[in-house]
């Protein structure tokens, strides 16, 4: 298991040891966990930090960052330059945030039926702490394979 929180990274180094261990963020520039992917992205023009890989097109990719403070989920849009084109979009299980995430993704993401599946059914569901982005990682949207421009 692995823990993200503002600032730093923790996991069980052992599996049979319940301690866990820190470190910072900054030191990491990209993170594998399962089919998950975790880059280091900026959040501010002077400040980068962990951005879960939600999915990806031809000019855009669509991350997920939670933002620890209020406790709730930010979307991000960067182009392939990594430039952000839509930042900190409050992606929470609120009606009114599930119903512009939605749009957003129809807006950026609209010729991807998958992704707007998935995102319509997290959007509609009844568990009422669900982020409209969970459950979905690094989905591909395009021709483009934006997962072959990362390290391995």
């Amino acid at each position: 298991m692995v823990s993200l929180d503002l600032a730093s990274i923790g996991y069980f180094p052992e599996p049979d040891n319940n301690r866990m261990k820190y470190f910072p963020q900054e030191d990491v520039k990209i993170l594998y966990v399962a089919d998950t992917i975790f880059l280091s992205l900026p959040v501010t023009k002077k400040a980068s930090l962990l951005h879960q890989i939600v999915a990806f097109n031809d000019n855009y990719i669509l991350t997920n960052r939670l933002n620890h403070k209020y406790n709730t989920d930010h979307l991000f849009i960067f182009d392939w330059n990594y430039n952000i084109v839509l930042e900190a979009t409050p992606a929470s299980h609120m009606p009114k945030d599930r119903e512009n995430v939605l749009n957003i993704v129809k807006t950026r993401f609209g010729d991807c039926s998958e992704l707007l599946e998935m995102v319509t059914k997290n959007k509609n569901e009844k568990y009422k702490w669900r982020c409209p982005l969970d459950n979905i990682a690094s989905l591909k949207c395009g021709e483009k394979d934006f997962l072959k421009t990362l390290p391995k």
